[in-house]
């Protein structure tokens, strides 16, 4: 976690712990945990079998939406990117347990996305922030998103690019955690701020 820019009392607030060589993401809701996601150091991720899908981070969404009274919501491609957008100071940032799609196909059955039944509320959203990863299930994830919440609140995230030593080719950041790593945290801050708005 250090590696990836993230404080302790981040991992405490987000209540992680390790067990059996994995860390563990315990996913509340309603301030009661309903799953586990366990992630080894090689990237094999399991969760708790039959548990109830919900959004990461969920709770403190709603929890930002009663206090500024605006439900704007952050959505990103994995519980460190939750955890990496927290570290700049965003509450109101949410991830799908599943990960992204390989492709977009706009199937409203799509079991990826069954998260969403435990918190309808959010289709209230007045601003929908997409900041998913740049490759190309990231993008379809993205559209995914687009298609569920409609083009006119929907605004696109784009990280920036960097070169580590010429001639090496110019590399695409992608994700909000590289680019906490990368580029710190006012760079994170201003790449959310400067989301463009979907073109009609």
């Amino acid at each position: 976690l250090s590696e990836r820019k993230i404080s302790k009392s981040t991992a405490r607030m987000f209540e992680l712990y390790t067990h059996n060589g994995s860390l563990c993401f315990p996913y509340l809701y309603e301030d009661k945990i309903v799953n586990v996601k366990y992630r080894t150091l090689d990237k094999q991720f399991r969760q708790e079998k039959n548990a109830l899908k919900t959004l990461y981070n969920i709770d403190n969404l709603k929890k930002y939406w009663e206090d500024t009274k605006k439900l704007s919501i952050i959505f990103v491609e994995g519980e460190i990117d939750v955890l990496s957008l927290y570290e700049c100071g965003f509450t109101n940032v949410v991830s799908l347990p599943d990960g992204a799609p390989k492709e977009a196909k706009f199937n409203m059955e799509d079991k990826r996305f069954s998260a969403f039944q435990q918190s309808e509320w959010i289709f209230d959203a007045e601003e929908v922030i997409i900041a998913t990863d740049s490759d190309v299930a990231g993008q379809a994830l993205s559209l995914e998103l687009i298609h569920r919440f409609g083009r006119d609140i929907c605004k696109i995230v784009h990280f920036p690019k960097y070169q580590d030593k010429p001639p090496e080719p110019i590399k695409q950041i992608k994700d909000a955690n590289e680019c906490l790593v990368q580029f710190g945290k006012e760079k994170l801050i201003e790449c959310i701020l400067n989301a463009e708005e979907f073109p009609i």
